[in-house]
């Protein structure tokens, strides 16, 4: 194995590692969302590093594998910080192994053909196993915010959409009349107020907050996991105010 070839793709992947590590945990488009600059910033930063690097240290041809980061680089950083939803570490490893595979290729493969079919095959991997891990990531980012995950279950509504802020997760329930009944749970400075007939009490000082606010009749709660909210889409009704 030519080790400068495996040393060129360390260099891309530190560098695809150093724009997910500069990101937030999880993406929550809201006020404090930065990702998409930081993203771009990043690419263009670590790119020119990386090339800079492999052009002066890595293996012949260089023009070939100068190319490695210029195109994975963006690959693997920009779709998650446009909407993707991510988990750095394993985003890094993912495209990290990939970035070593390729340059590996580029230096053993012993045909152009070998070498183009290798790479296309390591690439379309790293985009599914990114693909397929959509669902676990985003369950993950519930569960990160910190709060009970319950579904509130009230006659006649059924559970539509939900959104996974940095300090709460929020509901939203569609009656059968077309309306729409907003929950949000989120923890209160100094506890639940057991007093307040608009709050829910939940574990761990979490509190149920209703949209409108008042007594619903019927009303119960489930407890469930993250995979549950997952597996609905995105409404940002609920989402935290900027």
């Amino acid at each position: 194995m030519n080790a400068r070839a495996v040393l060129a793709g360390l260099v891309t992947a530190a560098a695809i590692s150093a724009v997910l590590g500069s990101l937030d945990r999880y993406q929550v488009p809201d006020y404090a969302d930065r990702d998409v600059s930081l993203g771009l910033a990043g690419v263009l930063i670590a790119v020119t590093v990386a090339v800079a690097v492999i052009a002066v240290a890595g293996p012949r041809p260089r023009p070939r594998h100068v190319l490695v980061p210029l195109a994975l680089v963006p690959s693997a950083v920009l779709p998650l910080v446009l909407g993707a939803e991510r988990n750095r570490t394993e985003a890094a490893l993912i495209w990290g192994f990939a970035a070593v595979t390729v340059h590996v290729l580029l230096g053993a493969a012993p045909s152009r053909r070998l070498r183009v079919a290798g790479i296309a095959v390591v690439c379309a991997a790293a985009v599914l196993a990114t693909w397929g891990c959509q669902q676990r990531w985003r369950a993950q980012k519930f569960e990160a915010v910190g709060v009970p995950l319950v579904v509130p279950q009230i006659p006649g509504h059924r559970l539509t959409g939900v959104w996974a802020g940095r300090y709460s997760v929020g509901l939203t329930l569609s009656g059968p009349s077309g309306a729409h009944t907003y929950a949000v749970i989120e923890r209160r400075r100094g506890g639940c107020p057991a007093t307040d007939p608009e709050l829910l009490c939940l574990r761990d000082d979490a509190v149920l907050r209703l949209i409108p606010a008042g007594p619903v009749q019927g009303l119960v709660v489930r407890e469930v996991g993250g995979a549950t909210l997952a597996a609905l889409p995105d409404d940002a009704s609920t989402s935290e105010p900027d």
